[in-house]
């Protein structure tokens, strides 16, 4: 039941952080929300929304692809990364319908 329930929490976020946007973006932002937790690095997640079914199959199985993030701890959307002087190296961009989301170290 935790792992369902932890699940659902990423699901939500994945909903609110990456609506409109490919399985491959929803799964990177997975990434970065697993990494981030294991980094121990608490917060950052603004969006929070209903998810749909493929949020909760990628929340449910995101393990099983590669990392598509090199490592990235961040994720986030257009014009962000201009007001986070910390972020280090881009590592991915997805193109989703409405935005855009780039990982970064």
């Amino acid at each position: 039941m935790r792992v369902f329930l932890a699940a659902l929490e990423l699901a939500h976020v994945l909903a609110g952080e990456t609506p409109g946007c490919p399985i491959d973006a929803k799964v990177a932002v997975a990434q970065v929300y697993h990494a981030r937790l294991d980094a121990q690095i608490i917060g950052g997640w603004f969006g929070w929304n209903a998810p749909t079914a493929t949020d909760l199959a990628v929340a449910l199985t995101w393990q099983a692809w590669p990392d598509l993030t090199a490592g990235a701890l961040y994720a986030v959307g257009p014009g962000d990364a201009e007001r986070m002087d910390w972020l280090d190296k881009p590592t991915g961009e997805w193109k989703c319908r409405n935005t855009t989301v780039t990982t970064w170290r």
